[in-house]
């Protein structure tokens, strides 16, 4: 054999040696292990709750519609588009109720973003939660309406084969906070097992069966007479989902209307405030009222304010 051929036979040689000690050592490892019971993993229950208390970062927090716009920014990848597309059908088919179509970035309700970069442009206090919520809210008193949700998709590869970070940062745009339950989704750290439970739905879908309408009431009123002249301001707000329009004031002297007033039109979360003086009305009128017309609305009882002379 040559000096060659005796070199590659050592070389051989030493590899089936190292790879008979690796073996040996795995043998030996194996034989002196502790033993370690299987034991089985019940999967997470959407029976349970996620909350015990109030669920949202504000009372009534949504959308003023069902069909809602999204889009998904150019700097996400492949398995993040796919991922934001499952949590939004997730969303659809378990409430039957939301609906998620695609849109312009300018048109959009909710943005998905994958670029670090993007947070600088959002002012931290609008950012509720992690890296999902929204970003404009308005509060008008009976709703805080969320006018646009950002979710930022800042991991490189997530832990789990899912979508459940996805849809825990939208649920945070749709307004919903951590929960100390770990198998909910809410939770603030992620497990894989983790679901969307039916308390969270069922807010979901009481929220948005609310029709979207405006509602008109009376935030402030006073009124005095001198004689037969009236003087009065009124403040009416819209606390609804929806813009009022072709608003008027009815006033009524006792239960004849003297005077209609007409207001442009008033934004959810907006108030106007009339001034009048010197309406004429009867002498003798001691019971004067306000009715508002705007059409539909989510409440008519609160369209009527009756003021008596006081004594």
């Amino acid at each position: 054999m040559s000096k060659r051929g005796n070199i590659i036979f050592f070389i051989i040689l030493l590899i089936l040696l190292g790879a008979a000690l690796y073996f040996l050592i795995l043998t030996l490892i194996d034989i002196n292990a502790e033993s370690v019971q299987f034991i089985m993993q019940k999967p997470a229950s959407k029976e349970q709750n996620s909350f015990s208390s109030s669920p949202q970062f504000y009372s009534n927090m949504r959308f003023t519609k069902n069909n809602l716009k999204y889009n998904i920014d150019i700097t996400c990848n492949q398995k993040k588009i796919q991922n934001i597309q499952k949590a939004l059908n997730e969303l659809e088919q378990e409430t039957l109720i939301l609906k998620f179509s695609t849109s312009t970035k300018e048109e959009a309700e909710i943005l998905f973003s994958c670029s670090e970069n993007e947070q600088e442009n959002i002012p931290h206090e609008y950012f509720i939660a992690g890296e999902g919520g929204p970003t404009s809210i308005i509060n008008t008193s009976l709703f805080y309406i969320i006018n646009e949700g950002k979710v930022l998709l800042f991991y490189e590869k997530s832990q789990c084969n899912n979508h459940n970070i996805e849809l825990h940062e939208l649920l945070h745009v749709f307004g919903f906070k951590h929960s100390s339950n770990k198998e909910s989704i809410m939770y603030h750290t992620t497990i894989c097992n983790q679901v969307l439970t039916n308390d969270i739905v069922n807010d979901l879908k009481s929220l948005y069966s609310i029709s979207s309408l405006p509602d008109l009431y009376f935030l402030d009123i006073n009124a005095e007479k001198q004689g037969h002249y009236l003087d009065f301001n009124v403040t009416i707000k819209n606390q609804g989902l929806k813009k009022a329009e072709s608003i008027s004031l009815d006033l009524f002297a006792g239960d004849k209307k003297v005077n209609s007033f007409d207001f442009k039109v008033i934004h959810p979360g907006e108030g106007r405030i009339l001034t009048v003086q010197d309406i004429t009305i009867p002498r003798k009128t001691e019971k004067i009222k306000f009715v508002i017309n705007a059409g539909e609305e989510l409440e008519k009882d609160n369209n009527k304010i009756i003021l008596f002379l006081s004594q």
